[in-house]
């Protein structure tokens, strides 16, 4: 992705800031409602989560790093009806953990090629 590239998502703006080429991180400012300036604070989201490795992609993303530090696919795999084992320091790891990346990645995989042939 472009440094600076920006995107508003409902009340969001976004702004990629590239680190190198796979690292970076999202800037996001929120929008108020009744005003025409942006709110003051500024929030950092990794470019990829640190329990699968992989980019965080939209605002589901973010919801789940505000909360859990991790992405969305994270959160309904490992976390969603299991916080409190999450809140007490539960993390995956081992096969566990390559099973499921391997099944991510190969999903992704499957996405990336499907967008790529129907541009």
């Amino acid at each position: 992705m472009e440094d600076g590239y920006t995107e508003t998502i409902g009340s969001i703006i976004r702004k990629w800031v590239k680190v190198s080429d796979n690292e970076g991180y999202w800037i996001e400012h929120s929008i108020r409602a009744n005003r025409d300036d942006i709110n003051i604070g500024e929030y950092k989201m990794p470019a990829k989560c640190p329990i699968c490795n992989l980019m965080m992609q939209d605002r589901y993303d973010t919801s789940s790093y505000t909360r859990y530090k991790c992405c969305n696919h994270c959160f309904i795999q490992f976390i969603e009806g299991r916080e409190g084992r999450w809140i007490d320091g539960w993390r995956p790891e081992g096969e566990y953990l390559a099973s499921y990346m391997k099944k991510r990645t190969k999903k992704q995989e499957h996405f990336d090629a499907f967008t790529k042939n129907n541009k």
